[in-house]
């Protein structure tokens, strides 16, 4: 893990005891929390502290290269892997879980791309049902 308050004051932030909160927290999330399950979870550390803080401080984490934003289906959700991979989203709980690096350099090693076209990244998103949901019979949406 980064030194959180050494990067934020190079970044030109201010360090402060509730950034310091959130960031442990979403490090120790399983998952990929949305801004208010992660409010939910940092208030019983910081009992006072407020969710646009919350959304700030993620939005600060994101500008900073510390934390992704993965948007999609439903609220966003957060994440301090930075670097390429994918995700499986389940459409039914709209629980987020990460796709192994091999599976995603597989997938773009095999893409067909136009002559003389550069990719800069591959952006991977598997929608479907996750074994917990098909355990409890639910079915895909067709419209997703």
């Amino acid at each position: 893990m980064v030194d959180l308050r050494e990067h934020v004051h190079r970044c030109g932030g201010r360090m402060t005891a509730q950034r310091e909160a959130i960031y442990d927290v979403l490090c120790a999330a399983s998952g990929h929390p949305t801004a208010e399950e992660l409010f939910m979870l940092v208030r019983e550390r910081v009992p006072g502290i407020s969710l646009a803080t919350v959304y700030n401080t993620l939005e600060m984490l994101v500008n900073t290269g510390l934390a992704v934003k993965i948007s999609g289906e439903g609220p966003a959700r957060y994440d301090t892997m930075c670097t390429p991979h994918g995700h499986t989203r389940c459409m039914h709980c709209s629980t987020v879980e990460d796709v192994p690096d091999a599976v995603v350099s597989a997938l773009g090693a095999d893409l067909s791309l136009p002559a003389g076209f550069i990719p800069w990244s591959v952006s991977v998103e598997v929608k479907g049902i996750c074994a917990e949901c098909a355990r409890q019979g639910a079915e895909a949406s067709t419209d997703a």
